[in-house]
């Protein structure tokens, strides 16, 4: 059965990587939402996105795509950033933390990518449920002096 890893720009064993803007050759060039709804139902076992989902202009289309081409016992892993994380509030101490560079214009045009959304752990697990996820499960993760988001949600 086959694994996808969503938004991953460099090849990863066992899986099948899909990029806008692959580093290997091996990856596939398509956009995320697209690549899913064409995939048959069930074609899936498992699907993991990394810093994706925050970058997706319809994040319900996407999971819902997701969760189609998920087989029954399917799981999706995504992680984002933390809406809840006090420095995306701070403007001032952005350019010191490091933080919330997706904002900034250099950023955007130097890698091509903005932020569309952000979420806090209410958000994901209500995304992930109205997909039709029944079990989800939300935890914040700390890399990067960053606070992230891991949902999960069981098909």
């Amino acid at each position: 059965m086959m694994r996808v890893n969503l938004g991953c720009p460099r090849l990863c064993a066992g899986w099948t990587c899909v990029d806008l803007h692959p580093k290997d050759t091996g990856v596939i060039q398509a956009d995320a939402i697209e690549y899913m709804s064409a995939l048959p139902s069930g074609a899936v076992s498992e699907i993991l996105t990394e810093n994706l989902l925050e970058h997706l202009p319809n994040v319900q289309q996407f999971l819902e795509a997701c969760y189609d081409a998920l087989q029954g016992d399917g799981r999706i892993r995504v992680v984002t950033d933390n809406a809840e994380w006090l420095p995306f509030y701070l403007p001032l101490a952005l350019p010191r933390l490091g933080v919330g560079a997706h904002a900034v214009k250099s950023y955007a045009l130097r890698f091509n990518t903005v932020h569309l959304s952000i979420f806090s752990p209410m958000h994901l697990r209500l995304h992930l449920s109205n997909a039709g996820f029944r079990e989800v499960r939300v935890r914040r993760l700390w890399r990067y002096a960053l606070a992230r988001l891991e949902g999960v949600g069981l098909k």
